[in-house]
């Protein structure tokens, strides 16, 4: 889960690389994000080898939370945790900001109205 202050890792090819949440939309019943739901966050660390990317430290951007720490509740009494969490940013009108995920995600994406992430990622845990 993802709290309020905490930083997490950005998974697609946005230019971004490290976001730290600033606010929980109100999708979340807790003061937390879980797996499929969004926050907005201000990017604290970017790639500064291609200045033409769109996103820059500081910016504040919508982000999904595709990968956490915190066990997920499977069929069976299974549960499944990542070793990092991570996230996709997302633009206001629910289309990812980039056009690559490099990381697997969790398939509970799939569930959710975040179909077209669920559609460029490559790889599914």
């Amino acid at each position: 889960m993802v709290h309020t202050g905490s930083r997490v890792t950005v998974v697609d090819n946005s230019g971004a690389l490290l976001v730290s949440c600033i606010r929980v939309l109100k999708e979340s019943k807790k003061n937390a994000v879980a797996i499929g739901q969004s926050f907005v966050g201000s990017v604290k660390q970017n790639e500064l080898k291609e200045k033409k990317r769109p996103i820059l430290r500081g910016d504040i951007c919508k982000a999904l939370v595709v990968l956490t720490k915190s066990p997920v509740s499977r069929l069976g009494n299974c549960y499944i945790s990542a070793n990092v969490g991570a996230i996709v940013l997302i633009s206001t009108d629910v289309m990812p900001v980039g056009n690559r995920i490099t990381s697997p995600i969790f398939v509970e994406i799939r569930c959710s109205k975040y179909s077209k992430i669920f559609a460029i990622a490559d790889l599914f845990v």
